[in-house]
Formats: C-alpha cells, structure tokens, sequence
C-alpha cells in the first residue's frame, strides 16, 4: 500500500511540474513575442517570418529575419531571409531584450530558393553591443 502511495504522490509531482513548466512557457511567450516584440523590432531594425521551405524530401518551417537597411541586424551583417538556425522565436527576443553589454552570435544561412539547405554556406553572425 505505501508503494502504491508513493507513486501516487511521484507521479502527482511529476505531473504538476509538467504543469507548471507549460505555463512558464506560455509566460515567457507572451511576454517576449506579444508584449515586447514591436519594442524589439523598433530597436534592432527588423522583422521576421515562418517560411516553409524543403528539407530533403520534407517540409518544414524555418525561422528567416528580415532586417531593415541600417537597422542594427542588418549593420551586423544579417541579409533579407536569413534562415537562423540557432535560436528559436522567443530565444530570439529574448536575446535581443537581455542583451545589455554582452556580444551574441547567431548562426544563419542564405534563405530562398537555392541548394539543399544542410548545402548552404553557415555564418556566424556577431551583435556587438549598442548604446
């Protein structure tokens, strides 16, 4: 019988962490892609897209910036449909927003029609801080 409670009570906590990590993923979703993402936007100079593009033999959706001339990312060298491959939506703004005095980096390549995409050059792309 204490077993049977116990894994009552294991999966009770299990299941309440599974809970509240959907909330606080829900939160922070919000916050950074509803709430601050026109602020965001205005300060780096861009905007961004959900494009579906062909994966080898499937579809799938990639994330692609589209930086407004001599905005910040578009200083920093992103170009019109660059694919970025190292962070997803909210990690994005959610870089931008706590960027501060640090330096990111982000992986890209080209967007568009062309080659396979695991056949495009990756570049690294570096946001110095701004002031």
């Amino acid at each position: 019988m204490k077993t049977f409670r116990y894994l009552l009570l294991t999966l009770a906590i299990v299941f309440s962490s599974f809970i509240g990590w959907g909330w606080w993923i829900g939160q922070q979703t919000e916050l950074y892609q509803v709430e601050l993402a026109p602020e965001i936007e205005a300060t780096y100079g861009f905007k961004i897209s959900t494009p579906q593009v062909r994966v080898h033999d499937r579809r799938r959706q990639v994330l692609a910036i589209h930086p407004e001339k001599n905005g910040l990312l578009y200083q920093a060298g992103f170009r019109d449909n660059d694919i970025l491959l190292s962070h997803q939506i909210t990690a994005l703004y959610q870089a931008l927003y706590n960027q501060q005095d640090q330096t990111l980096s982000f992986n890209v390549i080209d967007g568009g029609d062309g080659p396979p995409l695991n056949e495009r050059e990756l570049r690294t792309i570096t946001l110095s801080p701004h002031y």
